[in-house]
């Protein structure tokens, strides 16, 4: 993300690349470079965006996000989720969901390291 990038359309692309199909595409976007410049104020807006994705089966109206597949994606997911904590600078997410509405699914926050 450049200096000089909107911003807003920064974060929707982070997502869309990043969290479509809940991180599962084999295409997906797993980093997102960004100028020193522009890091904080990019960093805060999408982690707003982010917590603010509505995650539940997507039987039910209005979810932004569904469940991993099968436990085996969940299973890698945490695992490098677990790598990142040792890693990253910073953890936001990538908790495993459960209790009402995530029973019977594969439920992750979506996770971003800093």
């Amino acid at each position: 993300v450049m200096d000089d990038a909107d911003l807003d359309q920064a974060v929707d692309l982070a997502i869309k690349g990043g969290l479509s199909l809940a991180g599962q595409a084999c295409t997906g976007t797993s980093r997102v470079l960004v100028m020193k410049q522009v890091r904080s104020e990019f960093t805060a807006r999408l982690l707003a965006r982010v917590q603010a994705i509505k995650i539940g089966s997507g039987l039910t109206s209005g979810m932004e996000m569904g469940p991993l597949a099968t436990a085996r994606p969940l299973e890698t997911v945490l695992r490098y989720v677990a790598i990142g904590k040792a890693e990253a600078t910073h953890l936001y997410g990538g908790d495993r969901l459960t209790g009402a509405g995530f029973d019977g699914g594969y439920f992750v926050s979506p996770a971003i390291f800093t």
